[in-house]
C-alpha cells in the first residue's frame, strides 16, 4: 500500500468512492478528505500547458446540477447522465460543484522541476526512510543543517513516501523538495513537538515548520506538508503549520499544505516572499468558524501570491501587521492574483490586525471565491495608514451567511475593542479602488458596506467601479456606528 494514502481516511486506490476521473483517456486518482464537514475530493495531475486536454468525470450518485469555477475562465462544462466532460488548455485550477457530492477540486500542474545533480541530497542517503510511524525529526533537521553549512549543497529531496517528524527549523540557503507522493507529516505525539506545556498561551510557540532570520529558503514540489490537526488540536501544540520570521528570499512552489492546527502559512517580518501554485487544504466547517487562515503576510514587504487554491476554515488571504512579541512592522508591495478559494470569513482581506505604521500598495486581482462569507474586506482595526490598495476582478459564487457580518465588500473602521484585545488606535484608509467586483447570487447584500465611528473622515478617496450582484449594478452604503 502507498503510505501516502494513509493520510486520507478513505483509500481511493482500493475502495472506489463516488467519483471517477480520466484525463485524456487515462484514469486519475481521486482522493477524498472525508474528515472535513463537507467532503472534499481532490485530483492532481500534470498537463502540457501548450496542449488542449479533456477531463471526463463519472459520478456514482444522481445529481441535479453541476457548476464549474472559476467562471471567468469561460470553460465549458458538458453535463451528462452520469458525469461531465471539461475541455481546457494549460494547467488551471478548477472546482466542480456537485449538489450530491460537494466539491471536486481539479489541480492541473505543468510538469514539475525534479532537482538532480551534485547539490541535491536524497533523504535516503542520510538515513531518512519512508516510515509512517517512526519519528525522524533529528535526521531531517541534521540534513537541513548540513546543507546550510555547505557551499556545494542546496536541496534536500524527499522521494515519494511518508516522513513523520516534530517541529523543524530551517536555516539559510536550503531548499526542501517533496516529490509527488511525498508526505511530510507532524508526529502524533506531543513529546515530539515543541513545548506542549504552553497550552496555547504563547503566540510565538513552535509551528510545524519554522525559520527565524534565514535567507534563501524554499519549499517546493508536488508533495504534501500535513500539520496533523485531526490529532494535534489547534489550542495546545502548534500555533500553525508554518511560521517564518525575519527572513529574506522565501519561496513556496507547487507544494500542498494540509490540516493546519492554526493559521496555515505565515511569513512575518519577511522581505521577498513568493507563493506560486500553493495549495492549502483545511476543513471549512459547515457551521461556525475555525481559525485556520490560509496565507497571512504579516508585516512583510515584496510579496507575491500567485495562482493558488485555498480551502480554509477562516480567511483565505489576510494581509496583517501584528505585534505578538515583536514590534509591528509596515506592509509594502503585496500582490495576490489568480486565487481560487473555498473559505469562511473573508477571501481577500486587509486586517484585522493593522498595528503597523503603514500598509501600502496591497493589490488583489482575479480572486474567485466559490463559497465564502465575505469577499473583499478592509478591517482597519488599529493605527495603520492603509493606502494605495485595490481589489480588481473579484468574483463570488455563493455567500452562505456563515458569519455574522456577511457581505461582498466590507470596509470596517471600528472604534471599540474586540473580545481578545483592546483597540490600539484609529486607522486611516486612503486611495482604495474596488473595480469589477461581482456576486452571482442576486440575494447577496447589494451594497458596499462601510462602517465607521461618528464623522471622523478616516476614509479618503474611495473609488468603486462595476460592482454587481446577480447582474444588477450595486451601490455604496455608509453606516455610522
Amino acid at each position: 500500500m502507498n503510505d501516502l494514502l494513509l493520510h486520507y481516511p478513505d483509500n481511493p486506490a482500493l475502495i472506489p468512492d463516488q467519483i471517477e476521473a480520466m484525463l485524456d483517456g487515462q484514469p486519475l486518482t481521486v482522493r477524498k478528505y472525508s474528515r472535513f464537514d463537507e467532503p472534499l475530493y481532490v485530483v492532481q495531475a500534470e498537463t502540457d500547458p501548450g496542449t488542449e486536454h479533456e477531463v471526463h468525470l463519472v459520478f456514482k450518485r444522481k445529481y441535479r446540477s453541476l457548476s464549474l469555477h472559476p467562471k471567468r475562465l469561460g470553460l465549458s462544462l458538458d453535463p451528462q447522465k452520469k458525469g461531465a466532460s471539461i475541455r481546457f488548455s494549460g494547467a488551471p485550477y478548477l472546482v466542480v460543484e456537485c449538489d450530491a457530492l460537494g466539491y471536486l477540486v481539479l489541480l492541473f500542474e505543468p510538469p514539475g522541476d525534479i532537482p538532480e545533480g551534485d547539490g541535491v541530497v536524497m533523504a535516503t542517503d542520510r538515513g531518512i526512510a519512508s516510515d509512517f510511524h517512526t519519528v525522524q525529526t533529528e535526521a531531517i533537521q541534521n540534513a537541513l543543517n548540513e546543507i546550510s553549512a555547505s557551499e556545494d549543497l542546496h536541496t534536500l529531496r524527499l522521494p515519494a513516501g511518508t516522513y513523520r517528524c516534530g517541529d523543524l527549523h530551517f536555516p539559510s540557503n536550503v531548499r526542501l523538495h517533496l516529490d509527488a507522493g511525498a508526505l511530510l507529516k507532524a508526529s502524533d505525539h506531543a513529546k515530539d513537538i515543541g513545548n506542549p506545556a504552553m497550552k496555547g498561551a504563547d503566540w510565538n510557540r513552535a509551528s510545524f515548520l519554522n525559520a527565524d532570520g534565514a535567507e534563501n529558503v524554499s519549499i517546493t514540489g508536488q508533495g504534501i506538508v500535513d500539520g496533523n490537526r485531526t490529532v494535534l488540536d489547534m489550542e495546545r501544540y502548534f500555533k500553525g503549520l508554518l511560521l517564518f520570521r525575519n527572513c529574506r528570499n522565501v519561496t513556496f512552489d507547487s507544494v500542498t499544505f494540509a490540516d493546519s492546527c492554526g493559521w496555515g502559512v505565515t511569513p512575518r517580518h519577511c522581505t521577498g516572499v513568493t507563493a506560486h501554485r500553493v495549495k492549502i487544504l483545511n476543513n471549512r466547517p459547515r457551521f461556525g468558524c475555525i481559525n485556520t487562515d490560509g496565507l497571512n503576510p504579516d508585516s512583510c514587504e515584496n510579496v507575491l501570491i500567485d495562482h493558488c487554491f485555498f480551502h480554509t476554515g477562516d480567511d483565505a488571504v489576510a494581509v496583517k501587521t501584528t505585534n505578538y512579541r515583536c514590534e509591528p512592522g509596515s506592509v509594502r508591495n503585496v500582490k495576490v492574483r489568480d486565487l481560487l478559494a473555498i473559505n469562511n470569513s473573508a477571501t481577500a482581506k486587509i486586517g484585522t490586525e493593522t498595528l503597523g505604521e503603514v500598509m501600502e500598495d496591497i493589490h488583489f486581482e482575479r480572486v474567485d471565491a466559490v463559497r465564502t462569507c465575505r469577499l473583499c474586506v478592509v478591517d482597519a482595526y488599529d493605527v495603520a495608514a492603509i493606502r494605495n490598495c485595490s481589489f480588481r476582478e473579484c468574483h463570488v459564487h455563493e455567500l452562505d451567511g456563515n458569519w455574522e457580518d456577511e457581505g461582498v465588500i466590507d470596509i470596517r473602521m471600528p472604534r471599540e475593542g474586540m473580545g481578545f484585545r483592546p483597540l490600539k488606535g484609529e486607522a486611516v484608509i486612503e486611495n482604495l479602488l474596488l473595480e469589477s467586483i461581482h456576486a452571482e447570487d442576486p440575494e447577496a447584500p447589494s451594497s458596499v458596506l462601510i462602517r465607521m465611528d461618528g464623522d471622523k473622515p478616516a476614509l479618503r478617496n474611495l473609488t468603486v467601479r462595476n460592482f454587481t450582484c446577480g447582474g444588477i449594478p450595486s451601490e455604496l452604503k455608509e453606516e455610522r456606528i
